[in-house]
């Protein structure tokens, strides 16, 4: 933000972020998530049965880890905000408003995509969902560049994360011993 608003005198709309046509891209986010569910839902199964066939047991994430073992409802509600609504924000302030127009100019708008994506997937550090984020980076970056608004991309990340971590507490409610 710093950068965008002191440096380059672009501001929060030359990163695309506006309220401008926020009905519209809130509208586009929902529709663009509902048709990748299933897509990450089929690379999940196939990295599972990867999994499965090669008998890798991967280490737990650290943020899981942390999920699980929290404790009280203070604890649940700053884990669950930074994770649902603060870091996909940050996130998509970084990826899709800073780096990928910069990435846009110098290679292309497919290559830009492609590469923010990966760096986005791997920043997550986790080879089991590093399939499904880069297909979800696709979306976020594909999102951006068609509407020219960060609000897709930001809603998209949101609901994403805020369903992984519904699964997250779900599961720690139903299989983790009390």
């Amino acid at each position: 933000l710093y950068f965008a608003v002191n440096k380059f005198k672009s501001g929060l709309a030359g990163l695309g972020l506006t309220l401008k046509n926020v009905k519209r891209d809130i509208g586009i986010a929902i529709g663009g998530y509902l048709t990748i569910v299933p897509v990450l839902a089929i690379i999940m199964i196939i990295v599972f049965i990867g999994l499965k066939v090669s008998g890798y047991e991967p280490p737990e994430t650290k943020a899981f880890e942390i999920l699980y073992g929290a404790k009280g409802p203070k604890i649940l509600f700053v884990l669950t905000a930074l994770v649902t609504v603060i870091g996909p924000i940050a996130e998509e302030l970084f990826f899709r408003g800073f780096a990928y127009p910069v990435f846009r100019k110098r290679i292309g708008v497919r290559n830009a995509i492609l590469l923010v994506s990966v760096v986005f997937a791997m920043l997550h550090m986790n080879i089991v969902s590093f399939f499904p984020i880069l297909a979800l980076g696709v979306l976020l970056a594909y999102l951006y560049e068609k509407t020219g608004s960060m609000i897709p991309s930001i809603t998209v990340h949101i609901i994403h994360n805020s369903a992984v971590i519904f699964f997250v507490y779900l599961y720690k409610m139903i299989a983790l011993p009390k």
